[in-house]
């Protein structure tokens, strides 16, 4: 089996090619094909996961009732997923707990831009902002 996309690539269509001993396409199936509707950018602090415009412990308290639940904040969603990636790679998990912790008690470093100000992130990935952290709009 083998994984084709059309030149130049398009990240809307792609074919899934099943192959014989000999590598000749048996069949070719349709994989992938949808739009991505544009998305609106939203300027946000990054680690501000709470958006209330300071970074604490109650943003690693706010992520981490998220991530794990059983507390009412965690049940509710987060309103910018980008700024609660405070590591900055693309996903959600203990690890932006840890930055946020290091960041804040351990002289680990500044987290990924935008941090100290509001700004957009540049970094390509599915987390997006629903709304703007607090005073970034």
């Amino acid at each position: 089996m083998e994984y084709v996309a059309e030149e130049p690539f398009d990240e809307t269509r792609a074919a899934v090619n099943y192959l014989g001993e000999n590598f000749e396409v048996l069949q070719s199936v349709q994989a992938l094909e949808h739009s991505r509707e544009k998305q609106v950018e939203t300027r946000f602090r990054r680690g501000d996961v709470n958006a209330d415009g300071v970074l604490n412990i109650a943003d690693v308290d706010r992520l981490l009732g998220y991530l794990f639940g059983g507390r009412s904040t965690g049940s509710a969603p987060l309103l910018c997923r980008d700024a609660a990636d405070a590591n900055d790679d693309g996903r959600l998990n203990i690890g932006d707990a840890v930055s946020i912790l290091r960041h804040l008690f351990f002289a680990g470093g500044a987290l990924p831009a935008p941090a100290l100000r509001c700004g957009l992130d540049v970094t390509p990935d599915d987390l997006l902002c629903q709304t703007a952290t607090w005073n970034c709009e």
